[in-house]
């Protein structure tokens, strides 16, 4: 039962907060559990001084009873509290123009950004969260630092991948492949 393995995972993760990288003001805010057979995946979502930390998130692997791997971000956020930071779409905008280097009309925001604590490397900061922008028609998830204003990271929601296809061949068998795409060039394997 996924729901069991889920809360079993959370109160093990909550017992050993060292060990999970919760330290002092950390929390797990959430949980997902995937299961294939007797393996799961249970994706544990952290927070720390009620913010969310995106990329401090930890995957547990499970088989029955036994974890057997644990992936992700082991240590807390080194940083100080946060201060009241504002969030103003127009500065937003033109930052993301600035970015891209676009006009701030062609900046599209989608939903009210959420402000949490983000990660380059090893390098934590606080940032405002933005989903779902389109710059120039094109998707992405946003981040940008609180302190600075600018954006830190820009996260392509376009992804290219391979899809089944198939074909009639010179002497008229039919052969079925895996067709890529990468800019111009298609590859048939």
């Amino acid at each position: 039962d996924s729901a069991a393995v889920g809360a079993a995972i959370r109160t093990i993760a909550e017992n050993h907060q060292a060990l999970f990288g919760l330290g002092v003001d950390g929390v797990i805010s959430d949980s997902k559990v995937f299961c294939t057979h007797d393996v799961c995946a249970t994706k544990l979502r952290k927070s720390f001084n009620g913010l969310p930390a995106w990329d401090h998130e930890q995957t547990v692997s499970t088989k029955g009873d036994t974890i057997f791997a644990i992936t992700g971000v082991f240590d807390e956020p080194r940083l100080a509290s946060p201060s009241p930071y504002i969030a103003d779409e127009s500065s937003f905008r033109d930052a993301i123009a600035k970015h891209f280097s676009v006009d701030p009309e062609l900046v599209r925001l989608n939903q009210a950004a959420e402000l949490g604590i983000a990660r380059v490397g090893s390098a934590d900061y606080y940032a405002f969260r933005l989903q779902n922008v389109l710059v120039n028609a094109s998707p992405y998830d946003i981040f940008i630092d609180a302190e600075t204003d600018n954006v830190a990271k820009a996260l392509t929601l376009l992804y290219e991948s391979s899809v089944s296809a198939s074909g009639t061949a010179i002497d008229g068998s039919t052969v079925s492949f895996q067709a890529n795409q990468n800019g111009s060039s298609y590859q048939m394997v």
